[in-house]
């Protein structure tokens, strides 16, 4: 399956928000408080603080997630399996879930750097709108696949 501008460009962003990330904590490194927090209450309160270092554990997970994330997006033969009543319009809504879902993580993976390293609480809009981004997501590829069938018959 061919790549369009809007795949590229949520890659590129979501890779600019990793390097702008971690460009961040090495440019403010000396600045970063020996202790961080690593743990967070359900409310955002700080929880438990931790050695700055751990930060760098936050870098290889994201680093992970994203390769995750759009390692499946763009490798479609290992989970675009072709069934019979699929339509290319679910598999492309798939896709761009998959590389919307990347480019979550990475805004917040790029948020939590700033949070962790000035120790304020994690405001409730952050986690709210980082939550709800991913049950948008996650769900979109349903209605698209329930449009597609209906359009089908």
């Amino acid at each position: 399956m061919r790549r369009n501008y809007f795949d590229w460009l949520i890659i590129a962003i979501s890779l600019i928000e990793f390097a702008g990330g971690l460009i961040f904590l090495l440019y403010t490194w000396d600045e970063i408080p020996a202790m961080v927090p690593v743990l967070f209450s359900a409310s955002g309160e700080i929880g438990v603080y931790g050695d700055k270092t751990a930060l760098f554990v936050i870098i290889v997970m994201e680093a992970i997630l994203i390769t995750t994330v759009f390692g499946t997006a763009f490798l479609p033969k290992f989970w675009d399996k072709p069934l019979p009543d699929t339509s290319p319009l679910v598999r492309a809504s798939v896709r761009i879930s998959l590389e919307l879902l990347g480019l979550v993580f990475a805004t917040f993976f790029t948020g939590m750097y700033v949070i962790m390293t000035r120790l304020i609480a994690i405001p409730l809009w952050f986690l709210t709108a980082f939550l709800s981004s991913i049950a948008v997501i996650s769900f979109a590829p349903f209605p698209v696949a329930v449009i597609a069938r209906l359009i089908k018959k």
